[in-house]
């Protein structure tokens, strides 16, 4: 099993909760009664963005139909972010591109 598939092993109920309580939020953005829950469900994706480490969080969009951005720094962690012998792509940031 690799990294990936250990991780939503052992957090993929957690996952699904949070995705319920998103798709809670009656959000339809045609219907005009729906227009503070669209706003609602934007606060729920930029507070849940934030609580994933988002350091850079934007509401773009108009007051009713709520777009939301988001940025973080990459990781750092013991593993390579380098390509390997295999030609996989290392990760990249907004903005910037890695060719091998």
């Amino acid at each position: 099993m690799n990294a990936i598939d250990s991780y939503v092993a052992d957090q993929g109920d957690r996952m699904l909760d949070e995705l319920k309580a998103l798709l809670r939020i009656p959000s339809v953005s045609t219907s005009p009664e729906h227009a503070d829950e669209c706003r609602r469900a934007g606060d729920w994706v930029a507070d849940h963005l934030r609580s994933l480490g988002c350091e850079k969080i934007e509401k773009l969009g108009s007051e009713t139909h709520p777009v939301i951005h988001a940025e973080t720094r990459p990781r750092t962690s013991r593993r390579s972010a380098t390509a390997t012998s295999t030609r996989a792509a290392a990760p990249t940031t907004r903005g910037s591109s890695s060719r091998s």
